[in-house]
């Protein structure tokens, strides 16, 4: 399920990594194709879900790299059917940690790393 939920964010690859690994977040994906991921638990229905951010690296002269952000990806990973939809409350869940992650993200760059 892709959810657009948020504005897109260009950020120093530095900066996005120590907030998205202090987040909880860890990288993976191809070279070509990094992204975020973070697992979610809804221990009511005992089904978990995965938060997938995809990076788009872009690079200037000799300069740091810089990440761009602009969507979400919610995905199923079990018992459950790929079909199977996913709870509301689980979107909401998803959002609001990705919106509290971006916010540090934003905060004041002279912040210690």
């Amino acid at each position: 399920m892709l959810v657009k939920s948020f504005q897109k964010v260009i950020q120093s690859s530095s900066r996005v990594d120590y907030v998205f690994e202090s987040q909880g977040f860890t990288k993976t994906g191809r070279k070509d194709s990094p992204y975020y991921r973070l697992k979610l638990a809804d221990l009511a229905t005992r089904t978990n879900y995965e938060v997938q951010i995809p990076i788009r690296k872009i690079v200037r002269g000799h300069e740091e790299p810089m990440y761009k952000i602009t969507e979400m990806t919610i995905h199923l990973k079990d018992p459950y059917p790929k079909k199977h939809p996913i709870p509301d409350s689980v979107v909401h869940a998803a959002q609001e940690k990705v919106r509290e992650t971006l916010s540090y993200l934003m905060l004041d760059r002279n912040l210690s790393k």
